[in-house]
């Protein structure tokens, strides 16, 4: 990549006249209705067509190595909730589990929204994302909460569209998903979904999962080891489960995405 006239371009690296710049942008558009279908996009590392934010851009004699590269950012401009990843850092398992519960939760809303929903749905959309959300950002949450809840309330007499109010949500969903979560925001949830079943099981048993939720706060043990105790109680219990379903099971458990986290 390089800087022309405050503007990005890619060009051949031995030769900056052969500028493809154009083509790379141009192929977000001529696949735009296959692209709409997808939940997830891998790309390469460092690519000066398709790095996320790694790729090296030279500005005269010097260079930096935090551009993008082009094919991707005409991607992220056409379809800015569609989950995207450096395919380096998926190494890194917070980043892989991040990535891929991005990627189901965008699945279950392109399929919901085929169902043509109502803004009143759409609370019960969120109220089985709450504590999911809640995992990556707490208060963003709690103001999404209180607009949910206001717009479902008060849907008769809104003036925009139900779609208006829906882009919006959604838009704010997945912005909160992208952010990383932490150990203390997960302990967090981790009680918040022991509290909604604790009068439903024995004292020992809610110490014991007291206690494995200590332990995951200390580092003893990984997120799946709570998270499966939960699911376990949780089962026999359908009529709450919905409170805390996309939490416990945000992608299937076979993917073992929790076992190093």
């Amino acid at each position: 990549l390089e800087n022309k006239r405050n503007a990005t371009r890619c060009v051949q690296s031995d030769d900056n006249t052969i500028d493809v710049t154009d083509e790379l942008a141009s192929v977000v558009s001529t696949q735009i209705t296959t692209l709409k279908t997808l939940d997830g996009f891998i790309v390469a590392s460092r690519s000066p067509s398709c790095g996320l934010n790694n790729v090296t851009v030279r500005e005269g004699q010097t260079r930096h190595h935090h551009g993008t590269g082009i094919f991707t950012q005409s991607l992220i401009a056409r379809l800015p909730n569609l989950p995207i990843e450096d395919e380096g850092r998926l190494n890194d398992p917070q980043l892989r589990e991040n990535f891929v519960q991005r990627v189901f939760a965008h699945q279950r809303w392109r399929q919901w929204i085929k169902t043509f929903p109502t803004l009143q749905q759409l609370h019960l959309f969120h109220q089985q994302h709450r504590l999911l959300l809640t995992s990556h950002a707490p208060n963003e949450t709690r103001e999404l909460s209180d607009w949910v809840l206001h717009v479902s309330s008060f849907a008769s007499q809104l003036k925009e569209t139900n779609n208006d109010y829906l882009n919006q949500y959604f838009d704010w969903f997945m912005n909160i998903l992208a952010q990383h979560t932490c150990r203390a925001h997960q302990t967090d949830c981790l009680r918040s979904a022991l509290s909604l079943i604790a009068k439903h099981i024995n004292d020992n048993a809610t110490q014991h999962i007291t206690n494995i939720i200590a332990s995951y706060q200390s580092g003893v043990v990984p997120l799946i080891v709570p998270i499966t105790l939960l699911q376990h109680y949780f089962s026999t219990h359908l009529t709450i489960d919905k409170n805390v379903s996309r939490y416990l099971s945000p992608y299937p458990r076979e993917m073992q995405l929790m076992n190093r986290i």
